[in-house]
Parts: structure tokens; sequence; C-alpha cells
């Protein structure tokens, strides 16, 4: 078919703005996490895991994104650690053990306090 004689995918003036919208959200594409050969004793036990209803795409897609948190959470700590190792360095300031735990223990017990307010 000639390219001239393809409908346009320009917005029709005919629809609503708010139809367009939609329309145009709802065709959005997804990606497509890579094929993994696993042994079938492991993908069994992912199958006797699944929850009712739930699919085993569900469930890797729920481990991925476990595994990109934590993984977030452990590169955040770690700069905070350079951080205040460099902090230290350059200033020679350091907190005991128990110090930290005092300071952790009154901003739980603060936000505690806050919650039940």
């Amino acid at each position: 078919m000639p390219i001239e004689c393809l409908p346009s995918l320009a917005p029709s003036r005919h629809l609503a703005p708010a139809t367009q919208v939609k329309h145009n959200f709802t065709m959005s594409k997804t990606a497509i996490l890579p094929q993994v050969r696993v042994a079938p004793e492991l993908r069994a036990q992912a199958e006797a895991a699944l929850r009712p209803g739930e699919k085993l795409s569900d469930l890797v897609e729920t481990a991925v994104r476990r595994v990109l948190e934590q993984r977030a959470m452990q590169q955040l700590f770690e700069e905070h650690s350079r951080a205040s190792l460099e902090h230290f360095r350059a200033t020679g300031e350091a907190h005991s053990t128990a110090e930290v735990i005092a300071e952790l223990r009154r901003r739980t017990q603060a936000r505690r306090e806050e919650l039940v307010r």
C-alpha cells in the first residue's frame, strides 16, 4: 500500500482531547526482560510458590523489582559510608557506637510520638 493511502496518525479533530490522551496512553509499549534458562527444579519451585491467580511472569517481575530496590539501597548505603569516611578523614570527627545508637533511639521515639498524635 503506498504511503499516501495510509490513514493519518495525527490526532483527529473529531475526538475529544481526553479521548486522544487515553488512546495515546494505552498505545504505549512495554519492554520485555530476556528469557532465562533455569533448571527444571527451580521452575517447579517457582510455580509451586505462586499465589492463587498469580502468573510466573508476575513472580519474576516482583523478584526483579525487589533486587533492584535492594541494590539501590545498598548503593546509597555505600555512598553514605564513603562520604562519612571522607568526613572523618578531613575533620577527625567520629562518634561512638553508643552515641549513634542513642541518637537512633531518640529519633525512633520521636517518630513514634509523632505518629500517635
